[in-house]
C-alpha cells in the first residue's frame, strides 16, 4: 500500500513502496524506466519468508549510489539495509537490526519499525526507530563502518528528558531526523502532547544522558501548545533555520519554522489554520480537515507542503510559499496539485502527500493512502512537477513500474 520514501543518487530515483506483508520493496527510475531494485530476495535483499516477510520501505536516505532503507512496522521488522552501486549493479546487505544493543552492536530483535534516516555532515548514518511505547531511540553509525554487529552508538531515548538528557522511555516513534552540519534534529511523538523537536551535535557530546536540548514543542521557544500535537511527521533543514510539520488529528496539519534554531530557536507558524483562498494557507474550509503535514521540501527559497487527511477522504494536496519573501498562515500561500489541479491527481480516495524531493528544479511527490481505506488500491504513485504542470510518472503500471495493488507511494527524500 505505500510507496513510504523516495530519494535521488543526483542522476536516478528511488522509491520505496508497501504496507502489508510482503511488499516491501525498492524501485528505480532512469527518466523513464522503472526497475525493481530491492526486496523479494532482489539482488542479495531481504526475504520474503522469516525473519520477514516486510511490509514497508519506510524511510530511505542517498549516500552518492549508495542507497540506505530502512524496514518494518511489525514487530522485529526494524532494519536497515545498505545498496552498494544501486545505480548500476545493486547489491544488498543488512547493516542494521538484530543485534544485542550493547558493544557496539545495533538494536535488538522486538522494534518494529525504521521509521526516518539521514546522513549527518556526509559521514554518518543516523537511524530513527519506534512504534510502541519505549522505541523511540535514535541511533548512529560511520557510514564507512556499518554492520549488524560492529561500530553502532545508541545516542538518543529512554533518558529523564532533563538536564541535557534525551527524552523518556515513554516515546515512541522518532519520525523525522534533519541535520545541518554535526547538528541533528530528532521530531518524535505519537501521543497527543508528544510532538517534540530535540537537538544535539555529534560533532560534540551526545549521549543518551548528555548534550541533548529540547528545542520545540510544549509551548517551548513561542512554538505549538503542549498537550496538544501528537507527532512531528516532517522535518528539513536550511542552515539554521528548521522547518518542522506537525498533526495526527483533525485540522492540527501545521508547518512552523524555527530560526536560529542551532543557538537562539524561535519558532513561527508559517501554515495551517488557514482559510485556503486570497493567499491563505490550508484549512478546513478547503475540502478536508488536514490531519498532519506530512512531507516537506525546498527548491531555492520556494517551500512545499504535503497535506495529507483521514482514510478515505479527499485530502492530497500541495502547497507552496516563498519563504524569501511573504510566508505566513494567512498570506503568500498557492495550492499547487490537488483536484486535478495543473493536470494532478483526482480526489477519489487519494488522502495522502506521503513524500516529495527535489531532483534537477523538479519537484516529486508521492501520494497515496496508508490509512486502510478501501479505495486505496491503485494510489501509491510517483509525480513529477516541472513548475507549471505535473505528470505521473510512477504507479499502476506506469513506465514499467509496480502494478495497482500498491496503494501509497508515502516518502519521497
Amino acid at each position: 500500500e505505500d510507496a513510504a520514501s523516495l530519494v535521488s543518487d543526483g542522476t536516478n530515483l528511488y522509491a520505496g513502496i508497501g504496507n502489508s506483508s510482503g511488499e516491501a520493496e525498492v524501485w528505480r527510475y532512469n527518466g523513464s524506466t522503472w526497475t525493481k531494485v530491492g526486496g523479494d530476495t532482489v539482488n542479495s535483499s531481504w526475504l520474503l519468508t522469516a525473519p520477514g516477510p516486510y511490509e514497508r520501505v519506510t524511510t530511505m536516505v542517498a549516500d552518492g549510489t549508495t542507497i540506505y532503507a530502512g524496514l518494518g512496522t511489525t514487530a522485529s521488522d526494524a532494519e536497515v539495509w545498505k545498496c552498494t552501486n544501486c545505480d548500476s549493479s545493486p547489491s544488498w546487505s543488512k547493516v542494521g537490526g538484530d543485534g544485542s544493543g550493547t558493544g557496539g552492536q545495533s538494536w535488538s530483535t522486538g522494534y518494529e519499525e525504521v521509521s526516518a534516516l539521514t546522513i549527518v555532515n556526509g559521514t554518518t548514518l543516523a537511524v530513527g526507530l519506534g512504534t510502541s511505547a519505549g522505541d523511540a531511540e535514535l541511533w548512529t553509525c560511520a557510514t564507512s563502518s556499518c554492520t549488524t554487529t560492529a561500530g553502532w552508538t545508541k545516542r538518543g531515548g529512554d533518558a529523564t528528558g532533563s538536564g541535557g538528557q534525551s527524552w523518556t522511555n515513554a516515546m515512541e516513534e522518532i519520525r523525522s531526523i534533519t541535520s545541518s552540519g554535526t547538528v541533528v534534529y530528532v521530531g518524535i511523538g505519537v501521543t497527543a502532547g508528544d510532538a517534540d523537536v530535540w537537538r544535539c551535535d555529534l560533532g560534540g557530546t551526545c549521549t543518551t544522558t548528555s548534550g541533548w536540548t529540547q528545542v520545540g514543542g510544549d509551548g517551548l521557544n513561542s512554538g505549538w501548545a503542549a498537550s496538544t500535537y501528537e507527532r512531528v511527521w516532517s522535518l528539513l533543514a536550511s542552515g539554521t533555520t528548521v522547518y518542522a510539520g506537525l498533526g495526527d488529528t483533525a485540522a492540527d496539519g501545521e508547518v512552523w519554522s524555527c530560526a536560529n534554531c542551532a543557538t537562539s530557536p524561535v519558532w513561527t507558524k508559517l501554515g495551517g489554520d488557514g482559510t485556503g483562498i486570497s493567499g491563505q494557507s490550508w484549512g478546513n474550509t478547503t475540502g478536508a480537515s488536514f490531519l498532519y503535514a506530512s512531507s516537506l521540501s525546498l527548491i531555492g527559497t520556494s517551500l512545499f507542503v504535503g497535506a495529507s487527511s483521514g482514510a478515505g477522504t479527499s485530502g492530497a494536496e500541495i502547497w507552496h510559499c516563498d519563504t524569501g519573501s511573504t510566508c505566513s498562515n494567512t498570506a503568500g500561500w498557492t495550492r499547487v496539485s490537488g483536484d486535478y489541479l495543473n493536470d494532478s491527481w483526482g480526489v477519489f480516495g487519494m488522502n495522502g502527500i506521503k513524500s516529495m524531493t527535489t531532483v534537477g528544479g523538479k519537484l516529486y511527490a508521492g501520494t497515496g493512502d496508508d490509512l486502510a481505506a478501501a479505495t486505496s488500491n491503485g494510489n501509491a504513485t510517483v509525480w513529477e512537477y516541472d513548475g507549471t504542470n505535473w505528470s505521473r510518472i510512477g504507479g499502476q503500471g506506469k513506465n514499467s513500474s509496480w502494478g495497482y495493488g500498491h496503494p501509497t507511494s508515502t516518502s519521497i527524500t
